[in-house]
Parts: structure tokens; sequence; C-alpha cells
């Protein structure tokens, strides 16, 4: 096995959005844990908007990529790096907010598979994703 320590497993996991200019450039907030997922949130300002003036497919994909972090590591126990990522984008938004709610699918050794859901907060579905993290190894 690799001797390989990735960066940042010393950042405690409820200051990760604190400490990630991308993160903090879309306002994306701590991830909490809500029920059987954990959702975390990102204002829809004017940084996340494209020409259509509806949120931007690469500041929903930040807000995916955070919150089934968040998931992995609430529930597989695990800090991991983004192996797979698969979205479908459903529709645009007029709301304020959007709300990524992440679910784990399976845990295993070498992946763990979370299931994302965003919506508004007039709850229209905005994407669905599905995304496999690699978890870190144990050193």
């Amino acid at each position: 096995m690799s001797k390989y320590k990735p960066l940042g497993l010393d950042v405690p996991t409820d200051e990760i959005a604190d400490k990630v200019p991308l993160l903090r450039f879309f306002g994306i907030r701590d991830a909490k844990l809500v029920g059987d997922a954990v959702v975390a949130e990102m204002p829809i300002t004017e940084a996340c908007l494209n020409l259509q003036r509806t949120p931007h497919g690469g500041a929903i994909s930040s807000l995916i990529d955070y919150s089934s972090a968040m998931a992995c590591a609430h529930f597989a126990g695990v800090r991991a790096s983004t192996a797979d990522f698969q979205i479908r984008f459903l529709a645009g938004s007029a709301g304020t907010v959007l709300r990524a709610e992440s679910r784990l699918v399976r845990a295993g050794k070498r992946l763990v598979v979370i299931e994302t859901r965003v919506l508004d907060d007039h709850d229209v579905l905005i994407a669905m994703a599905s995304v496999a993290l690699a978890p870190f190894p144990v050193l």
C-alpha cells in the first residue's frame, strides 16, 4: 500500500467549507445532519449564475461534491476523494437558496457511493447525482 498521505486531513470536517476558497466563493455553508441526510446549502447569488440567470452547472456540481464528501465522512466514517461523478440537471431555479441532500447508498472498502439531490427553496428538484468516493488510506 502506498504511503501517500493527502494534504488537508488535519482540517476538521466542520471547518472544510471555510477553508476551501471555491466553497467560500459560492457561499456554500457547513453541512449538517438532517434526518437520514447530510445537507449543505448555497445561496443563489450573482457569483453562481449562468447567462440564463439560473445557477451554473459548475456551482451546482461544487455543492454536490462538497455535500457528498461530507456524507461520506459522516455515514462511512472516512475522508475520501471523488472517483466518479454522474449528474443530471433537471431544472433551473427562481429561488434564493439551493439545498443538497446527500444519502449513503453503499460503503465499501474501495468506494463509497452517495446519492445527492439538489432542491431550491421552493422544493423544485434542480439536479440529481450519484457520486463514488475513494476513501483515503488510513496510515
